[in-house]
């Protein structure tokens, strides 16, 4: 072959000289363990064919990229760059750090068709694992932070806009044949430290999104995080989850995994329970989820006291009154139509809790 090598002449020789002269470019470590994986595909699929017997690059070792390449980016230096950036850069940088997204492919796939203002979820687009069966689409939390951020750049941008980040410029550069680029984000990114005086850091959008993993791995267990971010746990603990300063501060604290379990139990109560409501009826008033009950007799609250907080079980820490007439609801007052409907749920209330 003129200025070439045939594919069955190819040595384990010429796999060594061609990683050599890939580091000698400098490139990173994880683009050159890369560029060797896709090489042993390839011959390897050569192999299937019968077209040749061994595969050159089977001994080649290269290094990957581990977790210790990326640094934790804390929220307090996020809150300081988002001060310097525009709405738009503001969205891009929450989608990465708060809601963990891969940027740029997901970042800039993102359309507001795919956010659900009404249930807090986002349906985020997998453009470099859609070819997996069953990958594609992933759904996402809302997370507070980052809604906040998304309804600022709703507000300015244009309303027949498609994209959340509406820089069909960005989509161009970053969308080559050969996959996504980073249409030169990170240039721009590097700007904005330096204009907000802060330290650039190693990997600059893969640490913001393994941030965002370790902080919720400290809540949520490791597979419904998985699942938000879009990876496996064995990924994970390769390649996202750290030690962070708050887990040295928690160790020198006190606090351990028990505490760690009562927040989750915490979260997850708060995230299933109602909202605190008061409804006045024939049985008194129905008071927020976890206070007492105080149920009010001619005009004057009961005074019930407030028994001391079972931390496990919070609903047993409620109190709650009967009626004379026990908990079978009262006839029904024609004054009042909403009357037994009320006494109804207060004694449903007093016998589920």
């Amino acid at each position: 072959m003129q200025g070439g090598i045939a594919l069955r002449d190819v040595t384990a020789g010429h796999a060594i000289q061609f990683v050599e002269s890939i580091k000698q470019r400098g490139l990173a470590h994880s683009t050159v363990h890369k560029r060797v994986k896709f090489s042993r595909q390839f011959f390897q699929d050569a192999i299937d064919w019968k077209l040749i017997t061994e595969n050159p690059f089977g001994r080649v070792k290269t290094r990957d990229t581990s977790k210790m390449s990326n640094v934790e980016v804390t929220q307090e230096s996020i809150a300081q760059l988002l001060k310097v950036c525009d709405p738009v850069w503001q969205g891009i940088i929450g989608l990465s750090r708060f809601g963990g997204l891969r940027c740029p492919s997901e970042v800039l796939s993102l359309k507001w068709e795919d956010i659900n203002w009404a249930h807090d979820r986002i349906s985020v687009p997998e453009p470099k694992v859609e070819h997996h069966e069953g990958r594609g689409v992933r759904t996402v939390p809302l997370f507070p932070e980052l809604k906040a951020i998304l309804e600022d750049l709703r507000e300015i941008t244009p309303q027949d806009a498609e994209y959340v980040i509406d820089k069909p410029e960005y989509r161009a550069a970053a969308m080559r044949p050969g996959g996504w680029a980073n249409a030169n984000l990170r240039t721009q990114l590097l700007k904005k430290l330096k204009k907000a005086g802060l330290k650039p850091w190693a990997r600059l959008f893969h640490s913001m999104r393994a941030s965002r993993q370790t902080e919720l791995e400290a809540i949520f267990p490791t597979h419904v995080v998985c699942a938000w971010m879009g990876n496996n746990e064995s990924t994970a603990k390769r390649n996202y989850l750290m030690v962070t300063e708050k887990d040295f501060s928690a160790a020198v604290s006190g606090k351990n995994a028990s505490e760690k379990s009562a927040l989750w139990r915490e979260l997850l109560m708060q995230a299933v329970d109602p909202q605190p409501i008061t409804i006045a009826g024939n049985c008194g008033t129905f008071s927020e989820p976890h206070e007492p009950c105080k149920i009010e007799q001619n005009g004057a609250s009961s005074g019930v006291e407030k028994p001391t907080k079972n931390l496990v079980f919070p609903k047993k820490n409620e109190v709650y009154l009967m009626e004379p007439g026990g908990i079978e609801p009262p006839s029904r007052d024609t004054s009042n139509p909403a009357s037994t409907c009320v006494a109804i749920c207060c004694c449903l209330a007093h016998c589920v809790r």
